[in-house]
């Protein structure tokens, strides 16, 4: 519930869903460690679990990241057309 928030402001301000998904799956360790003492207390195990799957996340999704950093990744509302032009050559 923590990181609803976050995911909603990513994504609207950006209007990236992916980049929302990757940002938030990077703080997911980051909150827990946070959270020690606060709200529960962190097992070094379970950090590193995460830390792990938030790796692991982000490597299945290293063509998303390609396409980001390259202004090619479809933004939320965009229509098909805008976000993937097709030439109007014949070939």
């Amino acid at each position: 519930m923590l990181l609803a928030p976050q995911v909603v402001i990513i994504a609207v301000f950006f209007r990236y869903s992916s980049l929302a998904s990757l940002v938030t799956a990077l703080f997911v360790p980051v909150y827990y460690l946070l959270g020690h003492r606060l709200a529960w207390y962190s097992d070094q195990w379970v950090a590193a679990s995460l830390c792990a799957m938030s790796a692991l996340l982000v490597y299945r999704h290293r063509e998303n990241v390609g396409r980001l950093i390259r202004g090619k990744e479809s933004r939320l509302g965009a229509s098909k057309d805008k976000a993937s032009p097709v030439s109007g050559k014949k070939r």
